[in-house]
């Protein structure tokens, strides 16, 4: 996920993330235009605010063009995609950095989206079909934040095939307080990328 104002990391990330077997693409909302052959604009804002109806977008993209898995990052999310690919990721439905070790109950499963998260074909065709239903059931959109409405929506949907796997490579160091120190060398994504090509999550300064 992008936007206009991040537009300008777009090169260094298509650099990082194209070239090892995976399809990339970058979705942006309304107010951008002449899209490069992987930029998609959706028909929303473009805001931080209205994130969670851009993933919709994007998942539904994605459901439409056959593609079994997805994985969403921002961009600002440092990913090495090699690791990225051989992680696991399709033994599971819905796998990221959960907020409470995928070990509790309800919306404390809610994976922090900057560092990224996979779902599965059938976990974003449950989000999207539940989406609607939850939405009229709670009187409007049910979260301005991303990784909070699909955590939301995807419990409201109590099934234990979309309970998520949490998975601890998948790195922000802002949550150093409840998961203590990683080992850089094992992290697959990191959030807070600065942006430069040549980054990796040992300048931890930059």
């Amino acid at each position: 996920m992008t936007c206009a104002r991040d537009r300008w990391r777009i090169p260094a990330h298509r650099e990082m993330l194209c070239g090892h077997g995976a399809d990339v693409r970058f979705f942006l909302g309304n107010g951008n235009d002449n899209p490069e052959a992987d930029e998609i604009i959706v028909d929303c804002a473009d805001d931080w605010e209205t994130l969670p109806f851009k993933v919709r977008f994007a998942l539904g993209w994605a459901l439409d063009n056959g593609y079994d898995f997805v994985f969403k990052c921002d961009s600002d999310t440092w990913v090495d995609v090699p690791k990225l690919l051989k992680s696991g990721f399709e033994n599971y439905h819905y796998t990221g950095l959960m907020g409470d070790e995928g070990e509790g109950k309800g919306i404390a499963h809610c994976p922090s989206g900057g560092v990224g998260w996979w779902l599965s074909a059938y976990a974003a065709r449950a989000f999207l079909n539940h989406w609607p239903k939850y939405s009229a059931e709670h009187g409007g959109p049910y979260h301005q934040y991303e990784d909070w409405a699909l955590a939301i929506v995807l419990h409201d949907l109590n099934d234990s095939v979309l309970w998520p796997h949490h998975d601890i490579r998948y790195w922000n160091p802002a949550l150093e307080w409840k998961f203590g120190k990683r080992e850089l060398k094992d992290c697959i994504t990191w959030h807070f990328w600065n942006g430069k090509p040549d980054w990796k999550p040992e300048d931890t300064n930059g």
